[in-house]
Order: structure tokens, then sequence, then C-alpha cells
């Protein structure tokens, strides 16, 4: 009689699931904002609480048609606002010395943003020179955008992973451009106009994933960066134009309007 062993297979090691608090975890945010010209910015700085693992920031720029030159920038405006955090929070990893790893993180935003421009007047046709050359640009632009990367960073050698799906963004422009270049008295016109207004708005969970093999013995942190900004420019070059015209954008991530982002959890399997 033989005697049968049966045959046992290894159990794959459980799932790591972390959620808020996030303990041990860093935040650095970095905010900006440029102004020149006859423009308006408002910035309400970023911020995410490991605590409860939301965040949010809020900003708009407005740019507006100068009366007149202003000294070195011009007849230009440019508005320009930036509200980036950079998330760090350490997680374990499965045993073993080289385990292959896949580690999903999932965020929620939820936002509002939008991009105008209000056209009016004309763009002066170009002075020329006694060979009949000259030009003349004319250009007003609003855009915002929101995106992030994520990423899982080896603390012990250094090494980078980046998510296997990359970039997630949300943006939305208008624009408006006219140009005139003359040469020999003979003149070039260029209009492109992609509308008067967009926006965009709702509640989206995104999840990255990260394929690696990883050690155990290593120290990890799963990394996230949220970068929002918003450009609006008046572009007027050499002469004044489209006397009125304005151009405006804002990104909303605030708490107080019921938006923000939310890390909702890293799971290590």
């Amino acid at each position: 009689m033989v005697l049968l062993t049966p045959v046992t297979q290894a159990q794959a090691a459980p799932s790591i699931v972390y959620g808020a608090p996030y303990r041990h975890s860093s935040v650095r945010n970095l905010d900006e904002s440029t102004v020149s010209g006859c423009t308006n910015a408002l910035l309400h700085h970023s911020h995410w609480s490991p605590r409860t693992g939301s965040g949010g920031s809020a900003q708009a720029a407005v740019a507006s048609t100068c009366a007149r030159s202003l000294g070195a920038v011009g007849v230009s405006s440019n508005a320009f606002t930036r509200a980036d955090s950079y998330l760090f929070v350490p997680i374990r990893t499965l045993p073993g010395s080289a385990t292959p790893t896949t580690v999903v993180v999932n965020w929620t935003f939820a936002f509002s943003m939008a991009a105008s421009i209000h056209v009016t007047g004309t763009c002066p046709h170009p002075v020329l020179n006694s060979r009949g050359d000259g030009a003349q640009i004319c250009t007003i632009d609003s855009q915002a955008v929101l995106s992030t990367w994520v990423f899982l960073i080896d603390l012990t050698t250094g090494t980078y992973y980046l998510a296997s799906n990359g970039l997630a963004a949300q943006a939305v422009e208008v624009h408006m451009t006219n140009q005139t270049h003359c040469a020999f008295f003979n003149c070039t016109f260029f209009n492109v106009t992609t509308g008067t207004a967009m926006a965009s708005a709702g509640s989206i969970t995104y999840g990255w994933w990260i394929n690696a093999t990883l050690k155990h013995k290593d120290l990890y942190a799963v990394g996230t960066y949220i970068d929002a900004y918003v450009h609006s420019i008046i572009y007027n070059v050499p002469a004044i134009g489209m006397a009125g015209s304005s151009a405006s954008g804002r990104v909303d991530m605030s708490f107080g309007s019921g938006l923000g982002y939310t890390l909702n959890s890293i799971t290590v399997s």
C-alpha cells in the first residue's frame, strides 16, 4: 500500500491596507503667486491633514487690458497662481527579500474649475518702418489645470517607482490671438479663437497602481504630488489693443464649498 501525502499550497501573505489617520506621514505645501500689469490674484493656501487624509486649495487669477504702458511690463498683463502639495506616507511591504508587489493608491478629487475671456475692442494695425516691416500681436488666454502624480520611493536605496497609469489631469483653457506680420508692405493676418468660456466640475475617484519587486527589510513611502494652477494673460505687443478685454480663471478645491481631495486608502498586495 502506498501512502500519498497531500500537497499543501503556500498561503499568500494577506494584503496590507492603510487608511486615515496616516501616521508618520509628512506634507510639504508650496504656494506661489505672480502678477504683472493690470491683474488680480487670489490664493487660499494648499493644505492636507494626515489625521483625516483630506486637504484642499482654492485660487483665481484675473488679467485686464491696461489703459497705458506700465514701464518695464509694457502693455501686457499676467496673473499666475499655483498651489502644490507633496505628500509622503510610509508603508510596510510583504515578507521576502524580492517579493513581486502591487501598491494601489486611491484618491478622490472634488473640484470646480473655469476659464473665460471677455474680448472687446480691436487689435491695432502695426506701425511700419520705412521698409514696410512691422508686427502687432494681441493675445488673450486663460487656463486652469489640476494634475496629480503618484510614485513609490525606497528610502533605503533612493529608488523611485512610478505609477503604471501615469498622470491624472483635468484642465480647461480658452484662447484668442490676433496677429499681423508685415514685410515690405505685404501683411499676413493670423486669427484664432477657441471659445470664450469653459468649465468643469465633479467628483472623481482614481486609483494608481505601482508594480515592483520589493524588499521587506527596506523602508518605503508612497508619494503624491498634487499640482493646481491658474494662468490668465493679456499680451499686447507693441501697442495697446483690445481695450476693455479681460481673462479670468479659477480652480476651487476648498472645504468651505464642500470640495477638496482625500486619500482614501493605500493597499499593498
